[in-house]
């Protein structure tokens, strides 16, 4: 969503707010700003509404018909998408299990407004933009994004209940919808890349007892300074080795259980807005943090990442022992036991059809030449104070192309099932609900 799209196509529902018609003076005709164009139990949907879409479609680089009668068959099916919309939403209202909190609505609220304001160049041109759009204020601007959000969540809340229980189950396709479906996109797909999948074994040079100590006693000393006033996003920009959260006074953004790792999670979550935890250690190193929001599900936490300096000492071993892993692969060992017993707990083991053309240049240059099965020799990776070293093994190798059914089937069958399981449910809802369609 962009706010070069979306600013544009609420002027319409701007205009409404002084009412359905609007008269240019006195004993003049007035001119009609909307209309009703369906009804959905007692709730009436505006013409303003389907243009809204209708803008957002062309914004969004969709070609709309340029013939009267294409661009009304193209509004009957927006309006028919927006009844739909709106049963779905009636009856996630009606259920009381179902609920949206408005931390959860201004977060997403947040997020979009964030990333929208970054497009524009100044703030003074995005208020130009809000000014042109009709909106008087962001607030404003952003009182009518809180309900399409709302809505929005709403909406696919009670999807997703109705998938829990069972409710919404994929409706399988034939195979002919299959092909059908399959023949209407293939057109629009980029060519398949050509991929490689590898198995690896990461070993990470890891520092001494020493290098340990001094990263302890900087954090602390640099907690003493937070707990005394010193402000943390400035610390985070001077001290932190997160070059890109640095960047952004070590601010992380929304995470949810999951994203990140055991140690770091186990203290986000538990302490308060606002409170700077102890220093802690994970794999990527020492980390001082500070929640900023809470939410019932996830967090907004910012941090200071201090890695311990490594010696040359011990990136020799880590070196040694990627050698001693090579060898043992060599004579038989086996890759996965290897791995469990070495491997870096933030690398992947297996990567399955990675497009060659992303894969960083050091992996491309020791898989270029192999065979399926050849493994490499240990090559080194080094970013941001980390250093480790690198065996893989080749497994497949697939050239680039055209997209067959086959190699897209499994995606287009769930997307298919999924369209039909609901479709068959706004049948079932429009069964029980008055509606009428006036377009």
């Amino acid at each position: 969503m962009s706010l070069r799209v979306v600013l544009p196509t609420l002027l319409a529902a701007q205009m409404l707010s002084g009412g359905a018609a609007r008269a240019q003076g006195p004993g003049a005709t007035p001119v009609v700003l909307d209309r009703i164009v369906a009804i959905v139990g007692t709730r009436p949907i505006l013409y303003s509404e389907v243009q809204e879409r209708l803008l957002l479609m062309r914004g969004e680089g969709v070609q709309l018909p340029t013939d009267s009668a294409g661009l009304t068959a193209l509004r009957r099916q927006i309006t028919e998408q927006l009844v739909g919309e709106e049963l779905v939403i009636q009856e996630a209202r009606r259920d009381t299990a179902i609920t949206v909190s408005e931390t959860e609505v201004q977060s997403a609220v947040d997020r979009i407004a964030r990333q929208i304001r970054d497009q524009f160049s100044s703030e003074l041109e995005f208020q130009r933009q809000l000014r042109q759009t009709n909106f008087v204020t962001v607030d404003e601007w952003r009182r009518w994004l809180a309900e399409q959000q709302r809505r929005q969540i709403l909406r696919e809340a009670y999807l997703a209940k109705l998938r829990r229980e069972g409710k919404l189950r994929p409706i399988p396709p034939t195979e002919e919808e299959l092909q059908e479906a399959f023949e209407q996109v293939k057109g629009t797909l980029e060519p398949r890349p050509a991929t490689v999948s590898f198995r690896q074994v990461v070993v990470r040079a890891m520092p001494d007892s020493q290098a340990l100590r001094d990263a302890f006693a900087l954090a602390d000393s640099l907690r003493t300074l937070l707990s005394t006033g010193a402000d943390f996003g400035l610390l985070a920009g001077q001290f932190s080795a997160d070059t890109a959260s640095a960047e952004r006074g070590g601010d992380l953004g929304w995470f949810r259980r999951g994203q990140m790792v055991r140690e770091f999670e186990e203290i986000a979550f538990a302490i308060r807005p606002g409170v700077v935890s102890h220093p802690i250690q994970t794999s990527f190193g020492i980390h001082i943090i500070q929640v900023v929001r809470r939410e019932p599900a996830e967090v907004h936490a910012r941090h200071i990442l201090l890695r311990p300096e490594l010696s040359e000492a011990q990136i020799e071993g880590a070196r040694l022992l990627a050698d001693s892993v090579a060898d043992a692969l060599r004579a038989g060992a086996p890759f996965d036991s290897l791995a469990r017993l070495y491997d870096d707990p933030e690398e992947d083991r297996v990567v399955e059809s990675f497009p060659e053309d992303q894969l960083p240049p050091v992996y491309r240059d020791a898989l270029a030449g192999l065979a399926e099965g050849d493994r490499t020799a240990p090559f080194r990776l080094e970013s941001s104070g980390t250093v480790k070293y690198v065996v893989a093994q080749l497994n497949t190798r697939s050239l680039g192309g055209d997209w067959t059914l086959d190699q897209v089937r499994d995606q287009l069958s769930q997307r298919l099932g999924q369209r039909a399981a609901e479709r068959r449910l706004l049948e079932q809802l429009r069964e029980r609900t008055y509606v009428d369609v006036r377009i």
